[in-house]
């Protein structure tokens, strides 16, 4: 029968390259950063880097019995247990914002006509920092004041899924220099001339979203009442919300459970969302979130579709839309190389951290 194999590829996700290897009906192909998967006989490779599915029916050789000096060594039985193929998945897309372009592939009309506006407006590109290329999205907050908005949103599409990752590396900076980034709080008075607070969802960043008859499931990725840690916030929530026992068709906020990392200024985190909806009738819904691969949230029992279409909510409920906020907050955001997929992408290694130290000063100068 025919071995269907996946392999995922993203800049740094595993090796640069790997080398094919087959086993009699097992194979592991490997790809370089650009995504080219190494070929070999009877293989189909599908898309570029993001998904690599890999069909490969076993040579005549292959299909053997392994040499006996494999099956046996020294009088000793050897058995060897295969692991079974991953799950199908697929990187829908990828943006490190190193063209310089944000309009051909983003929905930036909440800017003004599009045209008008092709690296953003707030957000924008800007190649003031950036993790990995030479560019990155820069929200720029309210010096001062959290609760003024000062920005917008933009959308972009993907195709339904019920299973959705999003990869992002993500970075804050005080602004101005020597105070701190922070994040819009409701249960902080309101600081004029702002009269009253903007509302816990205040801190939002991405937002997750299904479109058309059946999908009014969504929810946003968000730092809660000025926490440094991140949570999730799921609109139109079928079960009991956890934490209130509000529902059904109620908002439900999943805050940090976990290790629920602090997000510190000045350090680039590459950071992983999951939100996976439940099987009709179980509650058995995953929302989670990896910061540097440590679990700074997770939930694995959200019941968050219900069994017939109800306000929106429905058994075949999925998502199709991103979108990035800048709205409530104060400071200096970054977001690069986003990614958004039905498969975990994974972290780059050797990039993120805080910012090196400066130079030592020059000491013992002999000035003549």
């Amino acid at each position: 029968m025919p071995i269907t194999h996946l392999l995922q590829c993203s800049r740094g996700y595993a090796h640069d390259r790997i080398s094919a290897i087959t086993l009699r009906n097992f194979i592991v192909l490997g790809c370089n950063q650009r995504g080219d998967a190494a070929s070999t006989p009877n293989s189909t490779v599908r898309n570029d880097c993001g998904i690599k599915s890999i069909t490969h029916r076993p040579l005549a050789s292959e299909r053997s019995v392994l040499p006996r000096w494999l099956s046996t060594i020294a009088g000793v039985a050897i058995s060897i247990t295969f692991l079974p193929p991953p799950t199908n998945g697929t990187i829908y897309w990828e943006d490190n914002f190193d063209d310089g372009v944000l309009n051909d592939t983003w929905d930036v009309s909440a800017c003004g006509p599009p045209a008008n506006y092709p690296q953003g407006c707030n957000a924008h590109i800007s190649s003031k920092r950036s993790v990995s290329g030479s560019n990155s999205l820069l929200s720029e907050y309210h010096p001062t004041n959290p609760e003024i908005q000062s920005g917008t949103y933009y959308d972009r599409g993907f195709p339904p899924t019920d299973d959705i990752w999003i990869r992002n590396w993500y970075r804050t900076e005080a602004n101005p220099p020597g105070t701190s980034f922070r994040y819009a709080n409701a249960n902080e008075a309101p600081i004029p001339p702002v009269k009253q607070a903007a509302s816990g969802a205040g801190g939002k960043y991405h937002y997750i979203k299904g479109t058309g008859p059946g999908n009014r499931i969504s929810g946003f990725f968000i730092n809660f009442y000025g926490d440094r840690a991140q949570g999730f916030s799921l609109q139109n929530h079928y079960g009991p919300c956890p934490n209130t026992g509000y529902g059904p068709y109620d908002s439900c906020n999943y805050y940090p459970n976990r290790a629920a990392v602090q997000l510190q200024d000045n350090i680039w985190y590459c950071i992983e969302y999951h939100v996976k909806l439940n099987t009709p009738g179980k509650d058995d819904g995953i929302i989670e979130m990896f910061v540097n691969g440590i679990l700074s949230m997770g939930y694995y029992d959200v019941l968050a579709r219900g069994p017939a279409l109800v306000n929106g909510n429905g058994p075949n409920s999925t998502f199709d839309r991103i979108t990035h906020y800048t709205q409530y907050n104060s400071g200096l955001r970054y977001t690069d190389d986003l990614a958004v997929g039905n498969t975990r992408i994974g972290c780059s290694k050797g990039r993120g951290g805080p910012d090196p130290p400066p130079p030592a000063s020059p000491s013992q100068l002999d000035l003549r």
